[in-house]
């Protein structure tokens, strides 16, 4: 697309292509659907063997 003077369209497409994998990551994170308070629980009984 650049080769051929058509770098508005090139730019267009790498927009379009990286939202739907930013939109593809969102939904797995969602569908995955992560307790962060039980992570963070668990992360704050180690945290004096840590240091």
């Amino acid at each position: 697309m650049i080769l051929i003077g058509a770098e508005f369209i090139a730019m267009l497409l790498v927009i379009v292509y990286v939202g739907a994998v930013a939109v593809l990551f969102l939904f797995v994170v969602m569908m995955l659907d992560i307790d962060f308070a039980e992570l963070r629980a668990g992360f704050v009984s180690y945290l004096p063997s840590a240091c």
